[in-house]
């Protein structure tokens, strides 16, 4: 990848280094503007951001950012026919029913983060701030891209 540029999602509150190399139907491109701004937050943390008129989701342990629609209203079609997929309800359902209801501005964080192997699993899971949760795998997913194959990554709660 190319060189590194501070980037902040001003609507989500992520701010660390890293290009942007957004998933296309064919790959990576990098070198595209940024996201204009998040408008939502699935259960795990990830935001849902305007891009290029059309609509992603950044993926906060990796840093990616993944084309999910071309437009709101298929945006909000793909939610309505698949909830569960695109927002982490049914696993945030069941955490809640174990632990009780997420207080504010709360999302719930993989203790071994999905991306180096953890489990979609109640036990993985762990209720945190919103904002903590951003700082921490934006750390995470720097360490991910700077840091040579098979370098030992350190999960940070920051």
């Amino acid at each position: 990848m190319t060189g590194y540029r501070r980037n902040f999602i001003a609507g989500c509150g992520l701010f660390f280094e890293r290009p942007w190399a957004v998933q296309q139907g064919d790959g990576f491109r990098e070198g595209s503007t940024h996201p204009t701004g998040c408008f939502a937050e699935e259960s795990f943390g990830r935001q849902f951001v305007i891009f290029d008129g059309k609509i992603g989701i950044f993926e906060v342990e990796t840093g990616d950012l993944n084309i999910v629609a071309l437009s709101l209203e298929e945006w909000a079609s793909k939610i309505l026919l698949d909830y569960n997929q695109m927002t982490g309800y049914g696993l945030a359902h069941e955490w809640q029913r174990n632990h009780g209801r997420l207080h504010p501005r709360h999302r719930l964080m993989a203790k071994k983060p999905f991306v180096l192997g953890g489990e979609y699993s109640l036990a993985n899971l762990v209720s945190l701030d919103s904002l903590l949760i951003m700082k921490s795998l934006g750390n995470l997913a720097h360490q991910i891209h700077v840091l040579p194959d098979g370098a030992k990554i350190e999960l940070k709660v920051l």
